[in-house]
């Protein structure tokens, strides 16, 4: 058994650490809920799920230059050439946006918590710190470290920051577990988002400075040439970034305006599962993103397309597998993750889910691929179109049929947009 692994493909042994890691974060978060439900109440959970929906907003911090620094080392790895001096370079961005990002959030945190959590100002009114700014602030920081994962699977040893994020998760989940017993009524939101930040900023940040830590002596030497390579890739990767975000990322801040705190908590335990089988093959392409520049740059294109056809038969059967699962037993979810409530959450949900999940898949496996050979140009042209049909139709569906017009909103984004453009674009470029 240990023979087989040793010599599975070095991407593949990524791939297993990480699906290891999204299991026990998958697995802790699913948990969790059992003990953050009753301690914090419905209202204060409905929250603390809005504000941790930010994560992926506040990891805009690097605008992209995770990405581009990744394709980067990926592309000198094949040529042989040094890249260090990109990684320096790329610190000296990372610690400008950092500052912009931190002002940005003392500008914007009140504006943001009048809007989008407007409905559960009581509850915010309580906390002697303002949980927002704090979480915001916090989030900031989790995004900037994690930009070092992104140069450890550059350099194909992912392996690392996924070992680091499972053991990151565990104390996070003991450290909750920790607060919750205490019994302490003072700042329970804050507290429970410090459990969940801390030990990733501790962990990720190691490997942050293992990383840039010789960047540090050259951060006043300026290379214009290479801050332009640097940003012209990123604003590109920032700016599909930002737009997948408004597109996939504001359903909690919209179920916070439409809905009750009973349905952001139902939709997040039944959508955390399903993301939970989502970003297995989510890490088998993130695994797979250095390999394709690869494989694209020394020109075996036929074996790009193998791969293709391979993951995206694999994501589909997986996502679909495990929301017929979640159907099946969904009384004993209610029952084990969120008892004694009361909740008609009919088979809709789940073929909605069935079918958005499985478009969702074959337009993240389409993006990772054109990505990974920096093609895009096409994310600019369509994305923009499906971020109003997406918010539109998430907040009007929304107010009709609950969660399930969120599910719907988004289904019919992806089916009208990237669903069958990316495919075609593809395959298009792999015809030249």
């Amino acid at each position: 058994m240990f023979n087989l692994i040793t010599n599975l493909p070095n991407h593949l042994k990524v791939t297993i650490s990480a699906w290891v890691a999204r299991g026990i974060i998958a697995i802790t978060n699913l948990i969790a809920i059992k003990f953050l439900l009753p301690y914090l109440g419905t209202e204060s959970y409905a929250v603390y799920l809005v504000l941790l929906s930010f994560t992926s907003w506040c990891a805009l911090t690097d605008f992209g230059i995770g990405f581009s620094l990744q394709n980067y080392i990926s592309e000198f790895r094949v040529k042989k050439q040094d890249y260090q001096p990109y990684i320096n370079s790329a610190f000296q961005i990372i610690i400008l946006f950092t500052a912009i990002a931190v002002i940005l959030s003392l500008v914007l945190y009140q504006p943001i918590q009048s809007f989008i959590l407007k409905k559960y100002t009581n509850i915010l009114n309580v906390q002697t710190v303002n949980v927002v700014l704090a979480s915001l602030i916090l989030l900031i920081f989790v995004g900037v470290v994690n930009i070092s994962t992104k140069v450890y699977y550059a350099l194909q040893k992912g392996i690392i920051p996924n070992v680091l994020t499972s053991i990151a998760y565990i104390i996070s989940f003991c450290a909750m577990l920790v607060v919750i017993n205490t019994q302490s009524e003072s700042n329970k939101i804050l507290k429970i988002i410090l459990c969940y930040t801390l030990p990733q900023l501790l962990f990720n940040g190691y490997l942050f400075i293992k990383i840039f830590k010789n960047s540090i002596m050259e951060i006043f030497k300026i290379n214009i040439n290479i801050l332009n390579k640097l940003f012209n890739r990123a604003f590109k990767f920032a700016g599909f970034v930002v737009i997948s975000l408004l597109i996939s990322g504001t359903d909690y801040f919209i179920l916070a305006k439409t809905s009750s705190s009973l349905d952001v908590a139902v939709y997040s335990v039944f959508t955390k599962i399903f993301l939970a089988a989502f970003s297995i093959n989510s890490c088998l392409l993130v695994a797979f993103w250095p390999i394709g520049t690869e494989l694209y740059y020394s020109g075996q294109i036929e074996e790009l397309k193998i791969k293709l056809k391979r993951y995206l038969t694999f994501g589909i059967s997986l996502i679909l597998i495990t929301i017929i699962v979640s159907f099946l037993f969904k009384n004993l979810i209610f029952k084990v993750l969120l008892p004694n409530i009361d909740y008609n959450l009919s088979y809709n949900f789940f073929l909605l889910s069935a079918l958005y999940f499985s478009i969702l898949i074959v337009s993240d496996t389409y993006t990772v691929f054109l990505q990974s050979i920096n093609v895009l140009k096409i994310f600019w042209i369509y994305m923009p179109i499906q971020f109003i049909i997406s918010i539109t139709l998430q907040y009007y569906f929304s107010l009709k049929y609950g969660i399930n017009g969120i599910i719907l909103g988004l289904l019919l984004s992806f089916l009208l947009t990237s669903f069958w453009l990316l495919p075609y674009k593809f395959n298009k470029l792999m015809k030249k």
